[in-house]
């Protein structure tokens, strides 16, 4: 299922992905916030309607939205949804044992 998605549904889409198991990373990048973040409502969108189409369920409250950027305010990035939940910014996030907080400094994961 994973496979699926990554290869066949969002490879040359904008969206970068990373996926090993069951866990999956998306990565949208571009210089406008509106634009990056509807870029990630869809990305969180298919991947949404690819896990019904196989009945495979996600904790939306598992899920995190990090923004990478030295901008203090992000003007016109609106929060996506995933599975109904909104989406609320993170100061870090935990993939695959790393910690990624939205500087990269590196600080949280060495400490931890």
């Amino acid at each position: 299922m994973v496979n699926d998605l990554i290869v066949a549904r969002l490879s040359g889409s904008g969206i970068f992905i990373q996926g090993y198991a069951d866990d999956i990373c998306l990565l949208a990048v571009g210089k406008f916030p509106n634009t990056v973040s509807g870029l990630m409502q869809w990305a969180l969108s298919t991947v949404q309607i690819c896990c019904s189409e196989v009945r495979l369920s996600v904790n939306p409250d598992k899920t995190g939205l990090v923004a990478f950027t030295r901008k203090r305010k992000l003007q016109g990035f609106f929060e996506p949804q995933f599975f109904g939940v909104k989406l609320s910014f993170l100061g870090s996030v935990k993939h695959l044992g790393v910690i990624l907080d939205s500087r990269l400094t590196w600080r949280e994961y060495v400490e931890v």
